[in-house]
């Protein structure tokens, strides 16, 4: 999964080191990664990145600091229902992450830390990605499509 953070490129995958890379004046990619972390190994979902810090469902899910060499900063592995394939939706210093289960979590990201704000069940077991538009959360599962307006 690529991720642009700009100017930089982020490469992680679920069978290689997540890496961080850079960019010559001319635009060339330079082959050597300015950084990189073996904690973050995502299967399918890809990262989505706030305030230089990257989000991803690995085992858990985890933070990286994408200004201070993909350190790591946390991994939410204690909560079951985020111990597998989620999606991310990020902005305003929140998260929302959206589980195989149905389940939604909402979690407030500011600064380096994390506060589980809520999670609410929304619907059966799936791997889809929500989408979110003009305050609708649109998720599906094997059987519906729903739709929730958020506040």
């Amino acid at each position: 999964m690529l991720v642009t953070i700009q100017p930089r490129l982020l490469l992680a995958s679920d069978t290689n080191t997540t890496r961080l890379y850079a960019f010559t004046a001319q635009g060339q990619i330079i082959p050597k990664p300015m950084a990189t972390n073996d904690d973050l190994a995502p299967d399918t979902a890809s990262p989505v990145v706030m305030n230089g810090l990257v989000y991803a469902p690995s085992g858990g899910l985890i933070c990286l600091d994408a200004t201070a060499g993909l350190k790591t900063l946390w991994r939410l592995d204690n909560e079951e229902g985020l111990n597998g394939f989620a999606s991310l939706i990020a902005g305003d210093d929140r998260l929302l992450v959206f589980t195989q289960h149905g389940l939604l979590y909402l979690l407030d990201t500011q600064g380096k830390k994390y506060k589980i704000l809520g999670h609410q069940e929304l619907c059966g077991d799936t791997l889809s990605h929500p989408a979110l538009a003009n305050g609708f959360l649109y998720v599906r599962d094997a059987k519906w499509v729903y739709c929730y307006k958020m506040k």
